[in-house]
């Protein structure tokens, strides 16, 4: 059991905290009593998956588009851990998406319609920019390749403006694209007219440009208004009226397109998905597939039923806890959380240091990283507008895979070590290949099938049913795990364990007599007990009653006359 993985199980004594008596002073691990409860039932499905990767996501729609009812606890705010959290998005040259998932996490970015072949122009306006986003002095700043962001590269403008634009001679023009900012009731544009002209005396009408966003915010990329058109011209008028009820508008570019370049051939490597193209994709996947889900989600108990039997998990959040009935769990937590929980029993791979791996995006790499520093194929695209290379650094260090204290530490050393100056970015946690594996029901894999071909044994626990265990815990080598968690092959396992479980729980009869598992241990126990904060308000007409938590106790983990308690 990694206590610290649990919100709620381990305990810091302090006299505002615990009222304790009999305090004694040994040398044994000492714990605290959480006297027996009633815990609340939040949801009761057939499969539970717990965690909130890319595999678990892919096993919770393979699970019900089987028909199986499926619950998916995240334990971060957002899905997609695996990729965002380590900034692992990029693929390796022999990976292809193929399956829908897959292909809508990877999908690069559209090519944009502006900006292939811009023509410089000089451009005045009919009406000053307003503070706080005011032009430049010499009118440049809507012609400047800078609109990624509407607080610092905008152009304000207090009413209607008008446009003249002069390209220095008459050129070939293709299209025309007008890049605004959105804030609904504050900033928009309700649309945009162009006329064109040879002489800068006749004008013709060249089209109207409509919003077809209207009342969406466009703050940190803008919206573009687009026209193709096929003229040889010099001026191009360009009229922007603000939409009814706002009384400015903030421009973040001009584009006027020359002719069509010569295309350049496309690198051989993807470009990357932002982390926030992995969280929408992965959220709106759960929605349309049907699968419940809530974030913030940290397991700390599993519960068993009248036989012994694996039969949910109880989680913890800002709500209190809650149990989740399930006849079948899916461990996709990093560090097997759930797994552990239940007792199953863990192995040790082998005695060769683990290969902690971290992401830095922009800046120099440092002297530390001369020799274990590598740059990643593409660079990442920044807020600024910006690209920025991204390098990779390892360190090999010893870890028993228990010990969360070692873990941070060596997550603390590499922080330090790999600092770059410059850097925008950086992986939130480390990605490492878990030095320990379960018994696995069979023998484990050391040459990997591929996800297609791979026996499910490696992914069930010898002395647990009902638990598929879907990370770098399962019963497979070191070798084979660093195949399996990439990220489009975690995904295949996911889709086949989801569619085992869904099976699996179809041939379970009806959930009785579930209780929390008891977690005891040998210490000296002190006196005291742990509060819940029983806030829990089930949605309207799904009372599903509550499950008995009997008396446990749980470590303590330190001794404080003050605890602060929040990271602001």
């Amino acid at each position: 059991m990694i206590a610290l993985m649990r919100l709620r199980c381990f305990v810091i004594v302090m006299g505002t905290l615990v009222s304790l008596s009999g305090w004694q002073a040994a040398q044994a691990a000492k714990r605290v009593t959480e006297s027996g409860r009633d815990i609340p039932v939040a949801f009761e499905v057939d499969v539970v998956v717990v965690g909130g990767a890319s595999r678990a996501v892919a096993a919770a729609m393979s699970a019900a588009q089987q028909g199986a009812s499926v619950f998916l606890a995240a334990p971060r705010l957002y899905l997609g851990e695996d990729l965002c959290s380590t900034y692992r998005l990029w693929l390796d040259p022999c990976e292809v998406p193929t399956s829908p998932l897959a292909m809508a996490l990877y999908a690069e970015p559209s090519t944009s319609s502006y900006g292939k072949n811009p023509l410089p122009f000089t451009y005045t306006a009919d009406r000053p920019s307003a503070d706080p986003h005011q032009d430049s002095a010499g009118h440049t700043l809507l012609c400047d390749g800078k609109w990624h962001s509407a607080s610092r590269q905008s152009v304000q403008y207090n009413g209607p403006v008008t446009f003249q634009a002069d390209l220095g001679q008459a050129r070939p023009v293709r299209s025309v694209s007008v890049l605004v900012y959105q804030r609904p009731g504050d900033f928009e544009v309700t649309e945009v007219s162009l006329e064109a002209s040879t002489n800068g005396q006749d004008w013709a009408s060249v089209g109207t440009m409509k919003n077809s966003h209207p009342g969406q915010g466009f703050e940190q990329q803008a919206l573009a208004l687009s026209t193709a058109m096929d003229q040889k011209i010099r001026y191009i008028r360009v009229r922007v009226r603000p939409a009814p009820g706002t009384q400015r508008v903030l421009l973040g570019e001009i584009f006027i397109e020359g002719e069509t370049q010569p295309r350049v051939p496309k690198t051989s490597r993807r470009v990357p998905p932002t982390p926030m193209q992995v969280k929408r994709v992965l959220d709106q996947a759960l929605l349309e597939t049907g699968v419940s889900f809530l974030y913030g989600c940290c397991p700390t108990d599993v519960l068993c039923d009248s036989e012994g039997e694996l039969a949910g998990i109880v989680v913890s959040n800002r709500s209190g806890r809650q149990a989740i009935k399930a006849k079948v769990i899916i461990d996709a937590t990093p560090l097997a959380t759930v797994t552990r929980l239940a007792g199953v029993r863990f192995e040790r791979r082998d005695s060769t240091p683990c290969q902690f791996k971290r992401i830095v995006v922009g800046g120099t790499p440092s002297l530390f990283g001369k020799n274990i520093v590598q740059k990643m194929p593409t660079p990442i695209a920044g807020h600024d507008g910006r690209r920025y290379e991204a390098y990779e650094y390892t360190l090999a260090r010893p870890w028993d895979g228990r010990s969360l204290a070692a873990l941070t530490k060596i997550e603390q050393t590499l922080s330090d070590l790999s600092w770059q100056r410059g850097q925008v970015d950086a992986s939130e946690r480390l990605f490492f290949i878990p030095p320990q594996r379960v018994t696995g029901s069979g023998p484990s894999c050391q040459n990997w099938p591929g996800a297609a071909n791979a026996d499910v044994s490696y992914f069930k626990p010898a002395t647990k049913k009902r638990l598929y265990v879907l990370n770098g815990s399962a019963c497979v080598s070191a070798t084979v795990a660093q195949q399996i968690l990439r990220p489009i092959e975690s995904m295949q396992i996911g889709q086949r364990l989801g569619l085992a479980a869904a099976q699996e729980a179809a041939s379970i009869k009806a959930l009785a007599g579930v209780t929390v598992l008891s977690h005891t241990a040998p210490g000296v126990t002190v006196a005291g007990d742990i509060g819940d904060d029983p806030v829990w308000t089930p949605p309207a007409g799904k009372t599903l009653g509550t499950i008995r938590s009997p008396e446990q106790s749980v470590p303590v983990v330190g001794e404080y006359d003050v605890v602060v308690v929040g990271g602001g």
